[in-house]
């Protein structure tokens, strides 16, 4: 993924590293971390991308919008935007989150990532706040890496948005010469928590094993955030069993004809409103 960098400003972080804040086209913020030690794979950009582009987010406590914050939201079309007040609100993605991660080669000769792993994990009662309902008129199916964070000891396997299917680095190789970049597709889904994490990369450079940290830089505490779907309508057969599980409920996008707007938890179960 090419970023043209108009304007840059640079900061340490005190991790032995660099962020650089890039203005890309259209106006959206890039941070690129850029090593200051001489690692053998660099992680050029971390997004937290949603691969169906769906609009719902759940958060920790009722949000008690007013008419006039409903209308605002209304008058959003950017998707940085919409991500952005989102997340200042405390939103977070329901079921399953989805990273991407770019990486590029930083010898003079080949280098692999083995595996990609979960560093550090956090992981609670699911949240049973605000749910904000904004499905996507369809789904993306896209073959990535798969985290279930519901397991003891989650493992990378190959992830299609639905199912998880053995070991991802069993059936995939990923290598990289100087400055050859890829981009990495991480899904991690939990069905029963609210959980925060971080990855890492294992990568071998000749007989060298190194562990590269990845990090949301998005994030204050680094962590990804992802927290499971009380309503089941994020599983396979896509039926709910409805909202009462959350304080209170708003419903926008497709569903929505009229706008955001707030509806009575007890008794909606997820159809359109005219």
């Amino acid at each position: 993924m090419a970023v043209a960098a108009l304007i840059g400003t640079a900061f340490a972080t005190g991790l032995g590293e660099s962020i650089y804040n890039y203005f890309a086209p259209g106006g959206d913020i890039t941070r690129v971390r850029n090593p200051v030690g001489q690692r053998p794979v660099q992680v050029n950009t971390v997004k937290v991308k949603r691969i169906g582009d769906y609009g719902t987010y759940i958060f920790p406590d009722a949000l008690n919008l007013s008419a006039s914050e409903l209308k605002r939201l209304d008058q959003i079309h950017d998707d940085s935007q919409y991500v952005s007040w989102m997340d200042a609100r405390g939103g977070v993605d329901p079921f399953v989150t989805d990273i991407r991660i770019t990486v590029e080669g930083n010898r003079g000769h080949s280098v692999l990532i083995t595996d990609v792993r979960i560093a550090e994990r956090e992981c609670a009662n699911p949240l049973q706040g605000a749910y904000l309902y904004s499905p996507s008129a369809g789904q993306a199916d896209t073959v990535g890496i798969g985290f279930n964070l519901d397991e003891d000891r989650p493992t990378a396997q190959e992830y299609d948005g639905y199912n998880f299917r053995g070991n991802y680095f069993a059936h995939h190789d990923i290598s990289l010469e100087q400055g050859e970049q890829q981009t990495l597709t991480v899904s991690a889904q939990s069905k029963k928590h609210y959980c925060k994490f971080s990855l890492e990369l294992k990568v071998v450079d000749g007989k060298d094993s190194h562990d590269i940290p990845v990090r949301n830089p998005d994030a204050n505490d680094g962590k990804f955030k992802v927290t499971a779907d009380l309503t089941h309508l994020n599983n396979t057969t896509w039926e709910t069993d409805g909202f009462s599980s959350y304080r209170e409920v708003y419903v926008g996008g497709v569903v929505s004809s009229k706008g955001w707007r707030e509806v009575d938890p007890s008794t909606y179960k997820g159809s359109s409103l005219k």
